[in-house]
């Protein structure tokens, strides 16, 4: 009959109880006012297309012994209204088959043995408006079967069966599903195959320690409302297959929750709202290209960003720690790619060889980040990939930093590492290329060791910005330009050689500062110096030359040649200009050549005991200065023609010798003095002469 109104229905051992929906143009429609109970129960439907089979429970407490469907039944629903409802033999729904649960406020679908829809079999779970309903036990798919959930507006559906494969999940306006894992001692799993659509579902996990809540979407295009976590769960995971998914509320993980986001390959997850952590958060790179658009803000607990082996992936928001950590972890090979304009990271480790790439090209304000933590175990390379006016700068906070490498992208040429203390190592050659720019800034007492040297074809900048930084590595330029700067009231020092085939190697002095050079060799382009710049060279045998005049008298000279070590510098162009000529306690191995034209030292020059300078004049060099040798050893030699010292020459202590090589000449402008017990000798070599003396 269409219409069937029962009070009870009970069975003494095995009862069914058929609803015969196709044997009616109307379908058949019964209720049970009373549960069933016992377990003995069997339901069966036969709904054809447009002939329901529907059964209604009316109350809770149901213990069915199981519910079968006639063959090509396809119109069936069993609608729960209160309480518990269990099905203890597994319900299936294969070929030609539907199944639909309508669940009411509370009610509780058990399925002992779980439900499984295949060979194309289709089931439906329908949650009410305003209804919060769960089911208990595992759902799953075979061979092209259908499982689709729908939830009502303000509707909840829970999940606490350990299986869960769903083939789409929509809600009207603003439903939950929620996985329940805490529920259950292995915890619960879910998935959804297609797309959830139109930003009105939202995903709720509970998972527990040792007790997993864990969803996978595997279609691409998902639109969620939000996902939320319920009171202190700590095990929680979405997993995403491919493409797109959003959400549009912030993801929010307080304390004592934790979740975890999995992305595969290409997957592009956009949290609108951006994720805000005081708990346990991690973003895993588990595929290539992954994306992650959204800031994150850790203000408690940790958030850990992991690219798994020989993968990638990128995050486009800022990241901020006020408190807590920020920590990324690389399993093996692997990239992860910052975006945001700034990024504060507590730990950075790599297992084998990890690169983490600032983008500052993506960014119109381009892209900032600092580690708090010293960068270990020589296994990260740091990849920079600034643009004009888009930077890309990395400030590590920490000493103890054991770099692989530092590499820059094609055409990155506003890239920035920013060092604040102790010793940094990086273990791989820099390479700066054509159309590359990269800018050391070393603050108070770094080292920076730069195991296989710095090559510059590009535009490079050694910043000391603090006092006593120290550049371990040899710098060769070969096109562009190498600058080294010091600033105000700063010092520096490189133990490298400078060599320059091509381009430009120039040292600015911001203002009063001190740049030692102790490699064996160091080509120069230029000096400048802003208002008292001191250019020393100090090292086991020192030789520099630069190429362009210093000028503005500005910049002193200082020399600390021991013997056997030789500190010595050439000036090979005229118009030279400097504020002073200094000499270190006990240097006494010192020279300074003028290659030509005029070189004028503003302050006068004093050699003292235990010290010893020599001035080499080539052809027409005229040297411009007040020479006093109250002590020391001077030498004042003329190795070219017609060389010339304007100024005097006294020594009231020492030695000082006067040289004119062979066939070679020279004049002195001003007096020759020595007094009592000193020594001034001229040493003429064969067939030379002095013009005036």
């Amino acid at each position: 009959g269409e219409n069937n109104q029962l009070t009870s229905v009970s069975s003494t051992t095995s009862g069914t109880l058929s609803l015969d929906g196709a044997s009616n143009e109307n379908g058949v429609s019964a209720s049970v006012l009373s549960a069933i109970v016992g377990n003995t129960t069997t339901l069966n439907f036969n709904g054809a297309n447009g002939k329901k089979a529907e059964m209604t429970l009316g109350d809770g407490g149901n213990e069915l012994k199981a519910i079968t469907l006639g063959s090509n039944a396809v119109e069936n629903k069993l609608i729960l209204t209160q309480g518990d409802t269990s099905i203890e033999s597994a319900v299936n729904v294969g070929a030609n088959q539907a199944l639909a649960f309508d669940l009411a406020n509370g009610t509780t679908l058990a399925l002992s043995q779980g439900l499984s829809s295949s060979n194309g079999g289709t089931s439906l779970f329908n949650v009410k408006d305003s209804a919060s309903s769960t089911i208990n036990g595992n759902i799953t798919l075979s061979n092209n079967g259908v499982n689709n959930a729908t939830i009502g507006n303000n509707g909840t559906l829970t999940l606490q069966g350990e299986n869960n494969q769903l083939t789409s999940v929509s809600s009207t306006t603003s439903g939950t599903l929620s996985l329940d894992g805490a529920s259950n001692e292995n915890g619960v799993s879910a998935s959804v195959s297609n797309a959830i659509t139109g930003n009105s579902t939202t995903l709720n996990f509970n998972g527990a320690n040792g007790k997993k809540a864990e969803m996978t979407l595997d279609d691409g295009g998902n639109e969620l409302k939000a996902i939320t976590l319920g009171d202190s769960a700590t095990n929680n995971k979405l997993i995403l297959s491919t493409g797109s998914t959003s959400v549009t509320e912030g993801v929010n993980v307080g304390a004592n929750q934790a979740l975890a986001f999995d992305l595969g390959d290409g997957v592009n997850l956009a949290l609108v709202g951006n994720l805000a952590n005081a708990g346990e958060s991690e973003i895993n790179f588990n595929g290539s290209n992954g994306i992650l658009i959204s800031s994150i803000s850790t203000t408690a607990g940790a958030t850990t960003i992991k690219i798994a082996e020989d993968k990638s992936g990128v995050i486009q928001g800022a990241i901020s720690t006020t408190d807590g950590a920020t920590n990324v972890n690389f399993a093996g090979i692997g990239t992860l790619t910052l975006q945001g304009e700034n990024n504060q990271l507590t730990s950075v480790t790599s297992t084998t060889s990890g690169t983490l790439s600032l983008d500052g090209a993506s960014n119109e304000n381009g892209v900032s980040a600092s580690v708090l933590s010293a960068i270990v175990g020589n296994t990260t390379t740091l990849n920079f990939n600034g643009a004009n006016g888009k930077k890309a700068e990395m400030t590590l906070s920490d000493c103890g930093n054991f770099l692989k490498a530092i590499t820059l992208g094609s055409n990155a040429v506003e890239n920035k590492l920013i060092l604040t203390q102790g010793d940094t190592s990086i273990e791989s050659a820099v390479n700066v290329g054509a159309s590359q720019a990269l800018t050391f800034d070393l603050g108070d007492g770094v080292n920076l060791i730069l195991a296989d040297n710095l090559a510059n074809a590009g535009e490079s900048e050694i910043n000391f910005n603090g006092s006593n930084g120290i550049l371990i590595s040899s710098i060769s330029t070969t096109a562009g330009a190498t600058t080294i700067k010091i600033a105000e009231d700063k010092s520096g020092v490189i133990q490298g050689a400078i060599s320059t085939t091509d381009g430009a190697t120039n040292v600015n002095f911001a203002g009063v500062g001190t740049l030692t050079l102790q490699g064996e060799n160091n080509q120069l382009t230029s000096v400048s110096s802003t208002t008292s710049g001191i250019l020393s060279l100090n090292g086991a045998g020192v030789s520099a030359s630069v190429s362009n005049a210093i000028i503005g008298n500005s910049t002193t000279l200082d020399f600390n040649g021991r013997t056997g070590k030789k500190a010595e510098m050439t000036l090979n162009a005229s118009g030279n200009f400097l504020k002073a000529i200094t000499l270190g306690s006990n240097a006494v191995e010192n020279k300074l050549i003028l290659s030509q034209g005029d070189t004028s030292i503003q302050s006068n020059t004093t050699i003292t005991t235990g010290q010893a300078l020599t001035f080499d004049l080539k052809d027409g060099v005229n040297l411009i200065n007040t020479i006093s040798n109250i002590g020391g050893n001077t030498n004042l030699e003329f190795n070219g023609i017609n060389g010339t010292f304007t100024g005097t020459l006294s020594t009231s202590g020492g030695a000082t010798t006067i040289k004119i090589t062979e066939s070679k000449s020279g004049t002195i402008t001003g007096a020759v003095t020595t007094d009592s017990g000193a020594i001034t000798t001229i040493d003429f070599s064969n067939g030379s002469n002095v013009k005036s003396l």
